[in-house]
């Protein structure tokens, strides 16, 4: 199975009501399951059943040693947007010569593939913010 952050997402109220200090349930899943000093307690509309299947999911991921990303090829539109948010992408273009062995993201065939490892996945993500059709996961 794979625990994206629509797995975190899914169990999540959907009111989008920012208690919890994010602007949605979306993100508030994504700084969950990213480790970004959120617990479930910030979200004060979950239950008690609700905390214990996300503190479940949550040591799960914990104990993974490697995070990915995958794009699901049959969503992805090659908007490009993904690769134009991502910060490592970015930083590379500052400088110049351009090593794109080393981006993750790139866009071949008219699909985004996930070239090379990302080392920012635990704490970054605005790709998988960002992509209109959520083809993009975390895994």
């Amino acid at each position: 199975m794979y625990i994206t952050i629509d797995t975190f997402y899914g169990r999540l109220p959907h009111t989008d009501c920012g208690d919890c200090g994010e602007p949605s349930c979306r993100a508030f899943a994504l700084a969950f399951a990213t480790d970004r000093a959120i617990d479930d307690a910030a979200c004060p509309h979950l239950g008690p059943e609700v905390r214990a299947g996300l503190a479940g999911l949550k040591d799960v991921l914990r104990r993974r040693t490697n995070l990915a990303l995958i794009v699901d090829e049959n969503r992805c539109t090659a908007c490009d947007e993904c690769v134009v948010v991502c910060p490592i992408n970015m930083s590379l273009f500052s400088f110049p010569t351009v090593n794109f062995e080393s981006m993750p993201l790139v866009v071949k065939e008219d699909v985004v593939k996930v070239e090379n490892y990302c080392g920012a996945l635990a704490t970054c993500l605005r790709c998988v913010e960002i992509c209109p059709v959520d083809a993009i996961k975390l895994v």
